[in-house]
């Protein structure tokens, strides 16, 4: 198959295209525009895109490339559902995208090993930055053993980059939390990924933001940074396109 006749082979389950605030992670409040895909391999109970199941179409690399939002922008979001469930075109869009200006990654941090080695194989990593959902409720032995991989991954190519500060840009791990059991657990995760921005976000609706950040100050868990998921305030808490 020609190079030309691979970027029009509707590969990957495109749920919607929009132009956004970031909401979360190391560049928030920054306008972006959100590529979000259809799928995902795990099952949170406070999903608020569950649509993407459902609500897809096939396209490929062309089609998202062409599209009018995505020729005007520098900076976009990765997001699903989980999108390295997708076809392997993924990271050729994802290298497509980072020709065009800088490109985040939102993911569920499972199997993210092998996910972050594919990618590396295509993109420059200064043009890549990775948020990476640490699913509390959701670790298993084999997710832990994948989300340690990854990391020394990163890490090791940060080093290789001559990367050198305390902590490893291109990479952020976000935790929602529920309870202030799993505020310690995330602080625990902090120490054992030292070197890595560890962000945590309340679950919407179960924990305040205020009960979050005073315990986190009262038991100073200073290597943990509290964010709201911006867009959640910002519009309806469900909003589509937002």
């Amino acid at each position: 198959m020609g190079t030309s006749q691979y970027m029009k082979s509707k590969n990957l389950r495109l749920c919607e295209i929009f132009k956004s605030i970031s909401g979360e992670g190391l560049r928030q409040g920054v306008p972006a525009v959100f590529v979000r895909f259809s799928g995902c391999n795990m099952n949170c109970d406070y999903c608020d895109t569950k649509y993407h199941k459902y609500d897809f179409k096939m396209v490929s690399i062309d089609d998202i490339l062409e599209n009018e939002i995505v020729k005007k922008s520098k900076y976009f979001v990765i997001t699903g559902g989980e999108p390295f469930v997708q076809h392997e075109d993924i990271f050729e869009l994802i290298h497509q995208l980072s020709l065009l200006g800088k490109v985040e990654i939102e993911t569920n941090g499972s199997n993210l090993y092998s996910n972050v080695l594919n990618l590396y194989k295509k993109v420059n990593p200064f043009k890549v930055l990775l948020t990476v959902d640490y699913k509390m409720d959701q670790a298993s032995e084999l997710y832990v053993k994948n989300f340690d991989m990854g990391l020394d991954l990163i890490k090791n190519k940060m080093q290789e980059l001559g990367v050198d500060d305390r902590w490893f840009p291109l990479c952020c791990i976000k935790i929602v939390v529920k309870n202030k059991k799993e505020i310690d657990e995330s602080y625990e995760l902090s120490k054992k990924y030292s070197g890595f921005k560890i962000i945590l976000s309340p679950c919407y609706g179960i924990i305040s933001p205020t009960e979050m950040a005073e315990y986190i100050v009262d038991k100073e868990y200073d290597d943990l940074r509290v964010q709201v998921q911006l867009h959640k305030y910002l519009w309806e808490v469900n909003a589509r396109g937002k």
